[in-house]
């Protein structure tokens, strides 16, 4: 039981770090494409994130092989000890959550992207431009 919480640890502490990597990767990737007087926090801080997020979804791949790998053994071909249908079930269970939880805050994020350009700029533009176009309020 022991071995595979290393395994699981292991497994999981080295797609951290590639978070990390990747969060920086991310910085320096939207600071160096972005032009020095349009930087908007907000902007950024968005782009950021879903850089950040789609990349380290590909890096979940590398995670979920080396979880399937480690529960057989290579000599015999076979599942190790601690390989339990439940224990499988549980390092599935965690796997789908991460990847699913990702997606969905991806989705959230460009979900909120379209409705804003979609829905929200264009009725602001076109009111503003209905009431620009009717002349000047009348005063009493």
């Amino acid at each position: 039981m022991v071995e595979s919480l290393l395994h699981i640890v292991g497994a999981w502490g080295a797609f951290g770090i590639m978070v990390a990597i990747l969060l920086g990767f991310s910085v320096f990737f939207t600071l160096y494409y972005s032009d020095t007087r349009d930087r908007e926090p907000f902007a950024m801080i968005i782009t950021v994130l879903a850089l950040t997020l789609c990349l380290s979804t590909v890096a979940l791949f590398p995670v979920d092989i080396f979880l399937v790998s480690k529960t057989l053994d290579p000599s015999t071909g076979l599942r190790r000890g601690w390989a339990t249908d439940e224990a499988i079930a549980s390092m599935q269970l965690t796997v789908r959550i991460v990847y699913y939880g990702k997606e969905r805050a991806v989705g959230v994020c460009l979900g909120r992207i379209s409705s804003q350009s979609m829905v929200c700029l264009p009725h602001c533009f076109l009111s503003l431009y209905a009431a620009l176009s009717s002349g000047p309020a009348p005063s009493y």
